[in-house]
């Protein structure tokens, strides 16, 4: 009897081993018991802020807690140092703290800048529900309408569900984000750009005493080949013109650059040094000083000047732009490096930078971060969320 009841007990244990082995491999995204079971979760933490207003309470939903930690997830590394400073391989323990830690943090941030985004009467709205869909559905639907019937060749579906697919891909597969993660996001920056122009009013006022924004019409000759010089002032030549006829710059700037680098807006501080190059590279001359020379919106004559490696030279047009409020409150490096310092390499931040970083920290500061229930959060790990 004994014996037999074993071998039942056994049985039934290789069938729940078997249940559980199957369902790791067809996962859905939640949280999951020892026994592979999804469990129904509605909310994992709740976040109290007091910053001498009173106690404001968020219950932060399984959802959005899950899609940080699954991006999380997707990037942490498998290998820790250990008290003797040599690399070992990380424990589940470890990368779940490592996990919970960094979800945690992100959170603290998000939702105090939604606070104070409520505070300033700027936060997210009903009006802004569908925002990231919306915007998501415009950028493809703009793409579809560019695609050909060779593009779409063995594709099965229609123009728009193509573009979206191939966006999702760029986003796993180049950005290497979480299609959930790229949403989130977006509304992260939706609420930094509120809460920046809330704290730091006319911010381009003060952007403009330290830095300059302009584009070129950028046409490249090979130093002593006639030919080669001819042609490049004859196209200069013609660029001018479509710009004293009323063309858009941007496009004739596309148009007739013949130099990648030069193709797109770029950002120079007050030494000429340009923004967002890692390596700190400073302007010629010619055209810092051609830049100065001009008011926003003008453009100038054609102006030549020789490249850094004494084997080319250029024509150039060159015309300075105004600065978008817009692209200024942006999370891009370019906008963040001009809104954080006064010049490239500069050590001091900003004062209205400052003025804005002491805002959310202190709310960041304030925040109490407890479980909604303890025994659910416990049973979050790096090896039970998916």
């Amino acid at each position: 009897m004994r014996k037999r009841f074993t071998k039942i007990l056994c049985l039934a244990l290789s069938f729940i081993m078997l249940a559980v082995a199957f369902s790791s491999c067809t996962k859905k995204p939640g949280l999951y018991n020892w026994l592979g079971i999804r469990m129904d979760v509605d909310y994992l933490l709740k976040l109290t802020l007091n910053v001498g207003d009173g106690d404001v309470v968020y219950d932060v939903p399984f959802d959005e807690y899950r899609n940080l930690f699954a991006y999380y997830k997707s990037i942490i590394s498998n290998v820790t140092v250990n008290e003797n400073s040599v690399a070992v391989v990380a424990t589940n323990q470890q990368k779940t703290a490592v996990l919970k830690e960094r979800t945690e943090d992100e959170l603290a941030k998000f939702y105090a800048l939604q606070s104070i985004a409520n505070k300033y009467g700027v936060g997210l709205t009903k009006e802004d529900e569908g925002a990231y869909e919306r915007a998501f559905e415009k950028q493809a639907k703009t793409l579809a309408d560019t695609l050909t019937e060779e593009d779409l060749k063995g594709y099965n579906g229609t123009a728009l569900e193509y573009a979206k697919e191939k966006y999702n891909e760029v986003i796993v597969n180049k950005l290497r984000m979480t299609p959930e993660y790229f949403e989130y996001l977006f509304y992260k920056n939706m609420l930094l750009k509120r809460v920046k122009q809330a704290i730091v009013p006319n911010l381009a006022e003060s952007i403009k005493q330290c830095y300059y924004h302009y584009e070129e019409v950028y046409i490249e000759y090979v130093k002593g080949d006639g030919q080669s010089e001819s042609a490049a002032y004859e196209n200069i030549q013609k660029a001018y013109e479509e710009l004293e006829n009323g063309a858009d710059p941007k496009d004739v700037v596309k148009k007739y650059s013949n130099n990648s680098l030069y193709t797109s807006d770029m950002y120079f501080d007050s030494y000429g040094r340009l923004v967002g190059d890692s390596q700190g590279s400073a302007l010629g001359t010619t055209i810092v000083e051609t830049v100065f020379s001009l008011e926003e919106g003008e453009y100038s004559g054609i102006v030549t000047g020789e490249s850094s490696d004494n084997q080319t030279a250029y024509f150039a047009i060159v015309i300075r732009l105004d600065f978008s409020e817009d692209a200024l409150y942006s999370e891009n490096t370019i906008a963040t490096q001009m809104f954080q310092y006064a010049y490239v390499g500069a050590k001091s931040e900003t004062t209205y930078y400052t003025d804005y970083n002491d805002v959310l920290n202190a709310y960041i500061q304030n925040i109490r971060i407890e479980p909604y229930d303890e025994g659910i959060y416990d049973k979050v790990a790096y090896n039970t969320m998916y």
